[in-house]
């Protein structure tokens, strides 16, 4: 099935950079891009930003959201301050190749060096896996479902406002990193904000990375077409599927509400 994509969500044509915002008030030392392309990586350089890009390449998964090392023509780069750059390629080294105590430390010294909030990153690194599918189970598997914390809804994209998986989806600290990143925005562009934060507010139905539908109150139930134009996102096996057989979806989502006192269903 392709997709012909439509008109993004009203406001939202283009995701608002949070992480570079923060890297250039110097709220933060670096920033992990993933899936990054040879025209970012050279728009980066030119503005004077240090850019390391990592050899090794990867892909997403077909059968699931997850990305495979070594398979597919995706690479990493990191950004920011020249240190913090370098020492992140080395630490990115020994994630990917090494195992036990080694890798945990380096992820752990990565992740702060993002800016992760330190409760999150423990929780990241007491998964048996830290795979997006492990890290989305952990967060869904229990806990509140509802008055969580706008800033933390990270299941929309590249309209998300934290970076790293939140040890719960009612962290506080994650959700003051988000509300700083929505406050830069709100200065530059207030309608911008404005409807970021009705997309991040509406409550939402999870399966996974791809297969997401949201209860926008003025756009009614947009699925992932409407978040993004990626295709590594429209055209996975996973969210054609889901797609395919609207307006039956599987078991199994876990349903989200976020600045709401109660689950209004």
């Amino acid at each position: 099935m392709t997709l012909t994509p439509g008109p993004l969500l009203g406001r939202l044509e283009e995701p608002w950079d949070h992480e570079m915002a923060l890297l250039e008030t110097g709220e933060r030392a670096l920033v992990k891009r993933e899936f990054a392309t040879d025209a970012e990586v050279r728009r980066l350089r030119a503005a004077g930003w240090t850019v390391a890009v990592v050899a090794e390449t990867y892909g997403v998964e077909g059968s699931r959201p997850d990305i495979a090392v070594g398979e597919g023509a995706e690479r990493t780069a990191f950004v920011g301050l020249e240190e913090a750059v370098t020492r992140a390629v080395d630490l990115e080294r020994i994630e990917r190749h090494d195992t036990g105590g080694e890798r945990l430390r380096a992820m752990a010294e990565i992740g702060d060096l993002l800016g992760y909030p330190s409760c999150c990153t423990r929780a990241y690194l007491a998964q048996d896996d830290q795979g997006e599918t492990a890290s989305f189970r952990r967060l869904l598997e229990g806990g509140r479902s509802f008055d969580l914390p706008a800033t933390n809804n990270l299941f929309v994209l590249g309209h998300q406002l934290i970076s790293h998986f939140p040890c719960t989806l009612d962290c506080p600290v994650s959700a003051a990193v988000g509300d700083r990143a929505l406050e830069l925005l709100a200065r530059s562009d207030a309608g911008h904000a404005e409807a970021l934060l009705i997309l991040l507010r509406s409550p939402i139905t999870i399966w996974d990375r791809f297969r997401v539908l949201v209860e926008h109150p003025v756009d009614g139930d947009c699925t992932a077409d409407r978040l993004t134009h990626e295709p590594r996102v429209l055209d996975h096996p996973g969210f054609q599927s889901f797609h395919g057989d609207l307006p039956q979806v599987p078991p199994g989502g876990v349903r989200l509400c976020f600045d709401q006192e109660r689950d209004p269903s």
